[in-house]
């Protein structure tokens, strides 16, 4: 079904222009439901719902807009730096991290806004540009709702067992 439907939408390019046009309108019809006198507890909520099929498609679009971000920092970062420590990785983690951490931050205790709208920027975009940012906010989720010891954990198995994993497969990889 999922490739059906990503056949039609991307494949047939007025299907493309007809999603990418619906898109934009889901992005620009964020309007004000409410709010007190200064503006500062106004809630957004789009105009226009999209289905759990839909998020699909926005995750798709999203991952590649963050894929192709990371691409390009890493590569404007290397421009500058030695490439002897992954100074263009540690920049995208660092920047990824941040932006998932104001995103979340300001999608929870500011505005209301559309899941689907949440989805793509932050499962789409973030988690095409790095998937570093997803750990980071878990982790401090688990921290600031006071488990620590999950927290902590999360953050030692997470980062052991893809280290693990990583020395496996490049093991494996050698021995094919």
């Amino acid at each position: 079904m999922l490739f059906k439907v990503m056949d039609t939408i991307f494949v047939n390019p007025l299907c493309l222009g007809v999603f990418v046009a619906s898109f934009f309108r889901f992005l620009i019809c964020l309007r004000p439901v409410g709010g007190n006198i200064d503006g500062t507890t106004v809630a957004f909520l789009a105009s226009v719902y999209y289905d759990g099929s839909m998020n699909y498609a926005l995750v798709f679009l999203g991952g590649g807009i963050g894929a192709a971000a990371r691409y390009w920092l890493q590569g404007f970062v290397y421009r500058y730096m030695s490439a002897g420590f992954p100074y263009g990785t540690l920049a995208v983690n660092v920047l990824g991290s941040f932006a998932i951490g104001f995103l979340m931050s300001f999608f929870e205790e500011r505005f209301v806004v559309n899941p689907s709208l949440r989805v793509f920027l932050t499962i789409g975009i973030l988690g095409g540009f790095t998937t570093f940012s997803s750990f980071s906010f878990e982790t401090m989720a688990l921290l600031r709702d006071g488990s620590y010891l999950l927290g902590f954990a999360n953050v030692f198995a997470s980062v052991l067992t893809c280290l693990v994993a990583t020395w496996i497969g490049l093991t494996i990889g050698k021995l094919l």
